[in-house]
């Protein structure tokens, strides 16, 4: 079942915001940070599904759960011939104090899947990700 979740008023609880058509689709990509791999891209949907998330008056975090994984909606757009695009990525940007000196790195968190309290996993994995893009660094690696 693929469906659209919004974020409770409990941690770890999910509201179930709408089923997607039958006739969704989804063009999501295997992308790469450091040691984790994560999915990004893009799922079509039909126009009333697409304006229903768009008049949402008590705008929450939401995510489109696709098969068995959960994507964080970034943007909902509705696009020509009564369709609508849903921009979707598991992951964030993020920076990091970690360098001598205070000085701040830009990396990237992964978020679980199902989403969990931020308070349980971004500790861990901004650990992950800098020490990833120290591990790149001494590689030569690093963009």
């Amino acid at each position: 079942m693929n469906a659209i979740y919004s974020a409770g008023p409990w941690p770890y609880e999910l509201t179930l915001v709408c089923q997607l058509p039958d006739t969704t689709t989804a063009d999501l990509a295997t992308r790469r940070t450091g040691s984790r791999d994560y999915l990004a891209g893009t799922i079509t949907t039909d126009a009333d599904t697409t304006r229903a998330l768009l008049q949402e008056n008590d705008p929450k975090t939401q995510w489109v759960q696709w098969d068995s994984v959960y994507l964080r909606i970034q943007v909902v757009a509705l696009a020509a011939r009564g369709r609508g695009i849903i921009t979707v990525d598991q992951s964030m940007p993020a920076l990091s104090a970690t360098q001598p000196g205070g000085g701040r790195i830009a990396v990237r968190l992964v978020e679980p899947s199902p989403p969990q309290a931020t308070a349980d996993w971004v500790p861990a994995e901004r650990e992950r990700a800098v020490a990833d893009y120290y591990a790149e660094q001494q590689a030569g690696r690093h963009i």
